[in-house]
């Protein structure tokens, strides 16, 4: 048995990468399929735990986002912008909304993240209330991540939580001019 855990915890460090201290695959799964319950619920289904190449694939066949090549220098910072774009059925705010990818660009893998953003600007309050309701439960019933509250430059506060992969995101809510806004920003382990 302790031989058949020794092998379960080398494969498991193996094909997940995890340069965090290895445990056994029963655990590092169950890492990974709440990375993954993230993607789904909050991130639009962008597969961030198969690095910037997989996400870049997706975002550019993901309908209503388009990569904006203005910003696209070729250094590992890309942005896709929402073109009559639906999250979850609901509108989005054409060029506002948009996706951010910093990368290395010699690291297409999850090790090569530097730092992934989502943000959702909608036209009508209730549509974002019922969004960050529905988003919260995932995160804090679901999931049941850690949360810590932090505040920005002006004082105005934001959680932060952490998921079991160390990884951790901030998620920041608001309106603007009758804009309605959730931001997340998410960044691996020691980022």
């Amino acid at each position: 048995m302790i031989g058949l855990m020794l092998f379960l915890t080398t494969v498991s460090c193996s094909v997940l990468k995890n340069k965090s201290s290895c445990l056994p695959l029963r655990v590092n799964e169950g890492k990974l399929n709440s990375l993954r319950v993230f993607e789904r619920e909050v991130l639009a289904s962008c597969p961030i735990s198969k690095g910037p190449g997989e996400v870049i694939k997706y975002l550019d066949s993901l309908e209503g986002f388009q990569r904006n090549k203005e910003y696209d220098l070729g250094n590992g910072s890309i942005r896709y912008h929402a073109k009559n774009a639906k999250i979850n059925g609901i509108d989005l705010f054409d060029d506002k909304s948009l996706f951010l990818l910093n990368y290395n660009i010699d690291d297409q893998s999850y090790e090569g993240w530097a730092m992934f953003q989502a943000i959702y600007y909608y036209a009508n309050l209730n549509d974002k209330e019922n969004e960050l309701r529905r988003i919260l439960k995932v995160l804090e019933e679901e999931l049941a991540l850690k949360k810590s509250i932090y505040h920005d430059i002006y004082k105005v506060p934001y959680s932060r939580y952490t998921l079991p992969d160390g990884s951790r995101f901030n998620l920041k809510h608001g309106s603007i001019d009758n804009q309605h806004i959730i931001n997340i920003l998410w960044a691996p382990k020691g980022g």
